[in-house]
C-alpha cells in the first residue's frame, strides 16, 4: 500500500480527471509521443505529471513544501471537474460562481504546463540580461559566467500570471462544442491555447509546436 507521501510525488500538470474524458472504454489513453515518434497505451494517472512538480524546497520551515499541490489537487481540479460535467450536461443553469472557478482554471491550466514554465523563465533572463550590469551580461552572453533560472522562478511567474488572462476570459463568448457520432477530440500536454482566426499566423501553433505528449480518444 502505498502512503499519502509516495502519491503526492507524481504532480499532474494536466489532471488525471481532465484525461480520463479522452479515455477509451477500457479506460486508457492513446497517447503519442512526439520525441520519440512512439504510440503507447496508459491510463490517465500515469501521464502529465512530474516528480515534486509542484514542491516549494525554499519554503520556510513550518510552511508545508506540497501546499500548493494540495490546493491543486484537492481544490481546484475538483471544483473544475463538477464545473466540467456542468458545462456538458447543464449548460443552461451556469451561474457567476460557477463561471468564475472555471475561469480560474483555465488560467492556472494554461500557465502551469512546463512549456509556459520555461517560457517565463527564459522571458525571466532575457529581462535580466536586458536591464542587468552590462559587465554580466557581456560575461553571461560570452561564455564566461552562467545564469541559471532555479525551479523558484518558474513559481515567481505563476504568481505574477495569475488574474492576467481573467478580464480576457470574462470578455470572450463562450460555445460548448459536442463531437459528432463517430467523431473524437484531441488534447495535449498543453490543453488550453489563445489562438484567434483573424491573426495569421498563430502566436501559437498548438498540436505542431509541441514535443512532449497528445492523447487520442
Amino acid at each position: 500500500m502505498k502512503c499519502k507521501a509516495d502519491i503526492r510525488k507524481k504532480n499532474h500538470f494536466v489532471p488525471a480527471s481532465y484525461l480520463g474524458r479522452f479515455a477509451d472504454p477500457a479506460e486508457f489513453l492513446h497517447v503519442f509521443d512526439r520525441k520519440s515518434e512512439q504510440w503507447r497505451r496508459q491510463r490517465p494517472k500515469e501521464v502529465m505529471h512530474r516528480r515534486y512538480y509542484y514542491r516549494q524546497e525554499w519554503a520556510p520551515p513550518g510552511i508545508d513544501q506540497d501546499l500548493l499541490e494540495k490546493y491543486v489537487s484537492e481544490s481546484l481540479e475538483s471544483a473544475a471537474a463538477n464545473v466540467i460535467d456542468r458545462l456538458i450536461n447543464l449548460p443552461l443553469e451556469l451561474d457567476d460562481q460557477v463561471i468564475a472557478k472555471f475561469f480560474l482554471y483555465l488560467e492556472f491550466q494554461r500557465i502551469r504546463v512546463p512549456r509556459q514554465i520555461e517560457m517565463g523563465k527564459r522571458l525571466m533572463r532575457d529581462r535580466i540580461l536586458l536591464f542587468g550590469s552590462t559587465d554580466v551580461t557581456r560575461d553571461v552572453l560570452g561564455g564566461k559566467s552562467r545564469l541559471e533560472m532555479k525551479k523558484s522562478a518558474g513559481f515567481i511567474y505563476l504568481k505574477g500570471m495569475m488574474g492576467q488572462l481573467n478580464p480576457w476570459f470574462a470578455r470572450m463568448k463562450w460555445e460548448v462544442i459536442k463531437a459528432e457520432d463517430g467523431a473524437a477530440f484531441i488534447t495535449t500536454d498543453s490543453p488550453v491555447s489563445l489562438w484567434n482566426a483573424a491573426c495569421f499566423p498563430p502566436a501559437e501553433r498548438v498540436l505542431g509546436f509541441l514535443e512532449q505528449l497528445c492523447c487520442f480518444r
